[in-house]
């Protein structure tokens, strides 16, 4: 594993395997690779690897050390700006790992299939519709997206989804970080889905915490459609 790590990597980073840790992570200024010791299959295994040392590659370590010191200057909360941060980086190399080494497509696929049938990370008695915009983004980029975990967004929230999704620069990931920092931090209260009657007129006006999503908007005969132009509630940012 060791070895594989350095391979990917491109470089001679330090690996360092750790009973205690919680998770996989890598130290982008010591440029340490730390894999907990999980009793996990060789191919999640190797998945990890691979996405530690996509962030070897591709998170830019003096722009990481930037951004935060940025974050710290205008007095937000460092700790949860991060946290944001990292699953939106998460998204981008990932994305790009893939893409330099093809071969390891099938390791993400069935890695993190894995976690989700193994249950590792105690998920399966989470409702995804009921989390915070940076857990969904989080759930939809690693076990949607290759385990078939269905996370609903609201419209607002899908283009963010959209921007991230498409993100190839670092700055790319800053602005999107930004755009759910803000988002997130204007209300804490989830919004209520729209439902709508027979001619598909939305339950919720114009106004009020009401956002059309997680097909609930059901007329026509058909599940989840869509609501009459101004009718599907008003602004309803959550987080």
């Amino acid at each position: 594993t060791s070895l594989f790590a350095k391979a990917l990597a491109t470089e001679n980073i330090f690996v360092s395997f750790d009973a205690a840790a919680p998770t996989a992570s890598f130290d982008v200024e010591s440029r340490t690779l730390v894999i907990p010791d999980w009793k996990i299959s060789n191919t999640l295994r190797d998945m990890v690897v691979a996405h530690e040392v996509a962030h070897a590659l591709y998170t830019p370590p003096e722009q990481l050390l930037n951004a935060m010191d940025s974050v710290r200057q205008r007095k937000l909360n460092p700790k949860g700006y991060q946290a944001c941060l990292n699953v939106i980086e998460d998204a981008r190399i990932e994305r790009l790992i893939k893409e330099k080494f093809p071969g390891c497509r099938r390791d993400f696929y069935s890695g993190y299939r894995e976690i989700l049938d193994t249950d590792l990370f105690k998920l399966k008695s989470i409702d995804p519709s009921k989390l915070t915009i940076i857990d969904k983004i989080n759930l939809h980029f690693k076990l949607g997206i290759y385990a078939g975990l269905e996370v609903p967004f609201t419209p607002e929230e899908q283009e963010i989804v959209d921007m991230i999704d498409t993100a190839d620069s670092w700055e790319d990931v800053e602005k999107a970080t930004r755009l759910v920092w803000d988002y997130a931090t204007q209300n804490d209260t989830a919004p209520t889905a729209v439902t709508a009657g027979l001619t598909g007129i939305g339950s919720s006006g114009s106004t009020g915490n009401f956002a059309n999503f997680n097909e609930a908007a059901d007329w026509n005969s058909q599940d989840g459609n869509v609501t009459t132009v101004g009718t599907n509630g008003g602004p309803s940012a959550y987080g």
